[in-house]
């Protein structure tokens, strides 16, 4: 890593230069046969699976699809890709296939690349608690940290630079059939497993839900994985602390020029009006109990909406549609799921102001409190559990909900988990829950029912 060879690009431009700049260093890798590692740390979309990528907000950022990345791959450079996104796991749970009408017949799927993906394909990635002390930064992402946590005990480990491994991970000498030793060199497998256990120890509570994903080049998970992934570890530690530290200072926003102080929509209004009348919107959903801070899909709104209840940033007239949008959809989603739980005749909360996550972490608790040795059959919290997770997952596979579009911003886990919470308090059977989404999703669900 060379401290003075990082390139900085326009926000607009970010997305274009730097796949121009990954094709270059594929070709330049497969000249030298050298392997390349690829980071990518933006906003994942539901359902395609695209990654936000520069621009001024979510809304307007170019996106980086799994086809454009394809474009850039050839099957002969080891690639590996490191992506925390939300819902990234579908890059290769779900991998796209090669079309055979233009290629030839291959059962390889069309992205074949090692990778790393911080959350399941239909999941919000999560990140670390917001610090209110650095005006509501995030930490960084979970997996991040693990990895960042494995790789730095490789170097700290390593006395010797063309030996590093992880203690977990560190070659074992065994005899084999014949009586002579058999080496076991460390493997991309026993990586993986070191980040997934890194997690389950930093998040025991919800180390579960983050469904990280692998995937290897060409299915070879025995092999050594330092070789093929890029992972360059030679003082590691020492250039990981070179890197500059970002101030802890807010951001500073632009004041609006006088054209965007003249904008006027609603009805007249003038920018500061409509700042306002968002800002009151933005209040109330805050105190709806909204979800989780950390998940990759409320991380960056909720600060937003924060900071425009505290008055503590400037937005121009566009900004101020968009945050409206989000949280006019939100709440609308939450009144639907609401509806939903009185058709399937379930006696539940009203969804807003509803804690989802305090029912998550009530009863996660309650079931890590238990001893795993304990004999006793599941607990009450264990059998809600996972019958809440069973139908969060149905109710993602039957899509009930429509994803937003981008207008509205990223999606919105709450309005799921409030009817698997719902269904999961009233004890039904998985079986009567499926009966009664699939009423909801094939349309038997009307306004009329709830009269």
């Amino acid at each position: 890593m060379n401290l003075d060879n990082f390139r900085i690009f326009n926000k607009d431009e970010l997305l274009e230069r730097f796949l121009a700049t990954l094709r270059s260093e594929i070709e330049i890798a497969d000249k030298l046969n050298q392997p390349v590692l690829i980071l990518v740390f933006g906003h994942g979309d539901e359902g395609n699976h695209g990654i936000a990528i520069g621009g001024d907000y979510q809304l307007n950022a170019p996106r980086l699809t799994r086809a454009a990345l394809r474009a850039t791959l050839r099957d002969s450079v080891d690639t590996t890709l490191f992506i925390t996104s939300c819902y990234s796991g579908g890059w290769v749970i779900k991998p796209q296939h090669r079309n055979l009408l233009t290629a030839p017949p291959s059962n390889k799927p069309w992205i074949n690349i090692s990778a790393i993906t911080g959350a399941g394909p239909e999941n919000e990635s999560r990140s670390w608690g917001i610090s209110l002390s650095l005006r509501r930064r995030a930490g960084g992402g979970m997996l991040a940290t693990c990895a960042l946590k494995a790789l730095m005990a490789t170097a700290e480990v390593s006395k010797d630079p063309t030996s590093l491994y992880i203690s977990q991970l560190e070659s074992n000498i065994t005899e084999g059939p014949d009586g002579e030793d058999v080496t076991e060199n460390p493997t991309y497998v026993a990586l993986a497993k070191s980040v997934h256990d890194a997690l389950k120890e930093v998040d025991p509570t919800f180390w579960a839900d983050h469904e990280i994903s692998f995937a290897t080049q060409d299915d070879k998970w025995a092999s050594e994985w330092r070789a093929r992934s890029g992972f360059l570890l030679v003082n590691y530690r020492n250039k990981w602390e070179a890197l500059k530290r970002a101030p802890a200072n807010p951001q500073v926003w632009e004041t609006p020029t006088s054209k965007e102080q003249m904008f006027r929509y609603g009805g007249g209004l003038s920018l500061r009006q409509q700042h306002g009348v968002v800002a009151s919107k933005a209040l109330a959903y805050l105190r709806s109990s909204p979800g989780d801070d950390r998940l990759g899909g409320n991380l960056a709104v909720h600060a937003q909406l924060t900071a425009l209840v505290e008055n503590s940033a400037n937005f121009d007239a566009e900004e101020l549609h968009y945050l409206s949008d989000i949280v006019d959809y939100r709440m609308a989603l939450i009144d639907v799921a609401t509806d939903i739980v009185k058709y399937m005749d379930l006696n539940f909360a009203n969804g807003v102001g509803y804690d989802t996550l305090k029912w998550i972490e009530h009863h996660s608790q309650s079931t890590m409190s238990l001893s795993v040795n304990s004999p006793q059959k599941p607990s009450l919290s264990q059998r809600k559990l996972d019958l809440y997770r069973k139908v969060l997952d149905y109710i993602r596979n039957i899509r009930l909900f429509d994803p937003p579009t981008r207008e509205q911003g990223p999606g919105y886990t709450k309005p799921k988990e409030y009817v698997a919470i719902a269904i999961a308090e009233a004890g039904i059977s998985f079986e009567d829950a499926q009966k009664r989404l699939n009423e909801v999703k094939i349309g038997e669900f009307r306004d009329s029912d709830l009269s």
